[in-house]
């Protein structure tokens, strides 16, 4: 039995109380556990059984990955772990439309944007050397790879031919320099030294900006072109503007002129009825008479002479266009239609008159 005095096991509290009270009975008595609770010390603590901790699956090192069998289950796909070890991918294989594939979706598109080849290839063919076993890529470094002694990727370095510190020219030092005695040095004047690095030089850039000038004035020249071309592009399209607008002016003279032609010819064949109904009107009715012979000699009318003197007519001719006109002023054209008044020695035209005279072909 434990030694502590502050706290015990309820075991141990049942142990206790049996032992003590064979003690005092003389026999060891049976007593339930409902009995030994009512002889509960101070400070007992109930046995609470412990509970097994589950171990965790540790996580395998990138060695033992790398010497793990195959796994037809897992991606097929190579991957480069710490320590530059190759061990095969665990992701699961990918399934396309029902079909098993041999990667997992994220070797698979790396494999359809690289022409089916991967960075550090398949577990089931050969490891590669070069990144998608290309010799131009990056050289991948296994554990055990060698790098070749002369990579694709080293560059030869030309060393800088050294300058004077004096004429800052290429070919001697400043011990050797023949300004030296002379007093030239850096902040004097130093006489000139053709280098052809330097001509070289020069001459590309001058090359390069007369090409600038020339690509200069080509730009200039062709921008001049274009507003060129669409000034006159813009000119053409005002003289079309103008071309229907004068089209359609005139057309809607002609309508003007048709329609007072119609008007004219209506208000004329109107004015005829309206006399022709007059004179019909002004005849009497003649009284019924005996036909008698003619006694005497026969003699003209007077008022017939008059009407025949009034019908007279005379020719003329305004701006180069015939026309006839009576005494009563009235202007006739050669299809006899009135196209105005005679006054002075010109002709007062009506609006059907105004029309044909300006259209006539002998309007001077």
């Amino acid at each position: 039995m434990s030694s502590s005095a502050e706290t015990i096991t309820m075991s141990e509290a049942y142990t206790w109380l049996r032992a003590t009270a064979a003690e005092l009975v003389g026999t060891e008595a049976v007593f339930s556990d409902d009995d030994f609770l009512q002889f509960k010390p101070k400070g007992l603590v109930p046995e609470v059984a412990k509970v097994a901790k589950s171990s965790k699956s540790s996580k395998p090192t990138p060695m033992e990955r790398m010497r793990a069998p195959y796994d037809e289950s897992s991606c097929d796909a190579r991957v480069f772990l710490d320590g530059r070890l190759p061990a095969q991918c665990t992701s699961k294989k990918a399934t396309v439309e029902g079909v098993a594939q041999c990667l997992c979706k994220r070797h698979m598109n790396e494999s359809s944007s690289h022409d089916g080849k991967l960075k550090n290839g398949f577990m089931t063919g050969p490891r590669p050397e070069y990144h998608y076993n290309d010799e131009t890529l990056k050289f991948i470094g296994w554990h055990d790879s060698v790098k070749p002694a002369v990579d694709t990727d080293d560059v030869v370095k030309v060393k800088k031919p050294r300058k004077c510190g004096v004429c800052k020219c290429t070919g001697h030092n400043a011990r050797n320099c023949p300004t030296k005695d002379s007093g030239a040095g850096v902040g004097l004047v130093v006489p000139e030294v053709v280098v052809p690095e330097v001509v070289g030089k020069v001459e590309e850039v001058e090359e390069v900006e007369e090409v600038e000038e020339v690509a200069k004035v080509e730009e200039v020249a062709k921008v001049a072109e274009v507003e060129e071309v669409a000034k006159v592009e813009e000119v053409a399209k005002v003289e079309e503007v103008a071309e229907v607008e004068e089209d359609v002016k005139v057309a809607e003279v002609a309508e003007v002129e048709e329609d007072a032609k119609v008007e004219e010819d209506a208000k004329v064949e109107e004015d005829a009825k309206v006399e022709e109904d007059a004179k019909v009107e002004e005849v009497p009715d003649k009284p019924a008479t005996t036909c008698s012979p003619p006694t005497g000699e026969l003699t003209l009318d007077s008022d017939s002479e008059s009407g025949d003197e009034e019908t007279e007519v005379v020719d003329c001719s305004y701006e180069g266009v015939a026309y006839t006109r009576n005494k009563a002023g009235e202007v006739f054209d050669d299809d006899f239609k009135v196209v105005g008044n005679w006054v002075g020695d010109r002709i007062k035209f009506n609006t059907l008159g105004a029309a044909l005279h300006m259209n006539s072909p002998d309007r001077e």
